[in-house]
Parts: C-alpha cells; sequence; structure tokens
C-alpha cells in the first residue's frame, strides 16, 4: 500500500505532464524501435531524452507495476534534461552468455527477482550544434532456492553494468551512440542430471554496442531511415 501511495504522489508532482507506457506501445506497433519515434528511443540512443523533457512513464507487466520513469528538464539557453527509472522488469540481454551450454542456464523463472536502475542524462547543442546524452544502467537479478531435501541449494544471481554515449543532430535527421556493457554471474545448483554442483564459473563479460540512424524526408507522406546496428561481446573463462 505504501509503495502505491509513493507511486501516485509521484505521478500528481507531474501531472502537467504526459504519462505513456512506452514498452506496451513500441511493441504492439512492430518493436520497431530503431525506426519508430518515441520516449523508448532513450535506451538506445539517450542523447533523444531531450526531446522528451517533463515526462512521466508508467508501465504494468502482468498484474504488476513494473517500472516507473521520471523526465525532469533544466534549463532554457542551453537546457538539459535528467531522467530516472526503476523498474522490476526481467533482463533480456545478454542471455546468450548464460543460456547456452556449457556457460550456464539461467532461468530468471517464477520467483526470480529483478532490480533495474537507469540513469540518463542529456544536454542541448553540448558539442557544437550536437545534442550530447549519457546513460548509466544497473542490473541485479536472482533466483535461489534452500532445499530441505538430498536436492541441496539452487542459486542463480546476475549483474550487469551499462554505459552509454550518444549523439544527435541538433534538426533530429541522426543519430549515434556505443553503449559497453559489463557483468558477471553466479550459477550453481541443480540441472537434469547433476546435483548441488557448479554449473559454470564466468570471470564477467564485456560487451559493446553501436548503433546508428538518419532520417531522409523523401516526401510529404514518406521518410527513409537508414539504419544500422553492430554487438561485441567477449565472455571471460
Amino acid at each position: 500500500m505504501k509503495t502505491t501511495m509513493i507511486i501516485m504522489v509521484a505521478m500528481l508532482i507531474l501531472a502537467g505532464s504526459s504519462i505513456l507506457a512506452t514498452d506496451t506501445r513500441v511493441r504492439t506497433m512492430g518493436d520497431n524501435n530503431m525506426v519508430l519515434l518515441d520516449d523508448a528511443n532513450v535506451h538506445l540512443f539517450p542523447s533523444r531524452v531531450l526531446e522528451y523533457p517533463n515526462l512521466a512513464i508508467g508501465e504494468f507487466g502482468g498484474d504488476s507495476f513494473h517500472r516507473l520513469g521520471i523526465h525532469w528538464k533544466f534549463g532554457s539557453t542551453k537546457p538539459w534534461v535528467l531522467a530516472t527509472y526503476f523498474s522490476t522488469a526481467p533482463i533480456g540481454r545478454p542471455t546468450g552468455y548464460y543460456n547456452t551450454t556449457p556457460f550456464g542456464h539461467f532461468t530468471e523463472g517464477l520467483g526470480s527477482t529483478n532490480e533495474r536502475i537507469d540513469l540518463f542524462y542529456g544536454r542541448a547543442k553540448m558539442l557544437g550544434n550536437l545534442n550530447f546524452g549519457f546513460r548509466f544502467g544497473y542490473v541485479r537479478a536472482s533466483y535461489d532456492i534452500d532445499e530441505t531435501d538430498t536436492d541441496g541449494d539452487f542459486q542463480e544471481k546476475l549483474s550487469y553494468y551499462n554505459f552509454g554515449l550518444g549523439l544527435s543532430d541538433f534538426a533530429g535527421s541522426w543519430d549515434a551512440s556505443l553503449q559497453i556493457g559489463l557483468g558477471d554471474w553466479i550459477d550453481e545448483g541443480l540441472n537434469s542430471d547433476s546435483v548441488g554442483v557448479v554449473q559454470s564459473e564466468p570471470d564477467g563479460f564485456i560487451d559493446v554496442t553501436a548503433m546508428f540512424r538518419k532520417f531522409t524526408q523523401i516526401n510529404s507522406e514518406w521518410t527513409a531511415i537508414a539504419h544500422a546496428t553492430s554487438f561485441f561481446g567477449v565472455r571471460g573463462e
């Protein structure tokens, strides 16, 4: 009840701003966040946070309220925006590191806990005529079972840090971003043919993602959007 009241008060403070369900809208429109102009773009291109000031964002998933994001705008001549997101939504990436044999089998199943924080900073015309954006993200996911029988304990934990830099043309004709992720996990316990063993012992992982897109207005009805994504990841042993 107390948590619900805090969320309601936070939204009332920003009563004059828009309240949107971003992820749901992007998914229902084809999950095309790379080409759809939407406030969800800030997670791909941090500099776009300047396009969505004074905004509150609420997300529902299943039967729970799992994300709250608020954007604050400061200044007028060279405005800057600070955004904070708090979420309990499961992490969707980089699952390839720990869901592929023999790297582990992190389940994120029933009973898992997921805590996510994302902080964004954007400043207009910080680099000449370019908008600049920065993102810091942290995810902590865990799934623990304390068995009382001979099967033993079961423990899976994941921590992931994300650092992102973004640039956008002031006119909004192109965006570019570079994001670096650092993570580690624990995977100990059960699977179909072992009891109480260490499934994988990683020495962390690093991934790098570069993204770019450019909007070209063809006529009043058509816009061409060239876009590309490059991903590179390394898992320690």
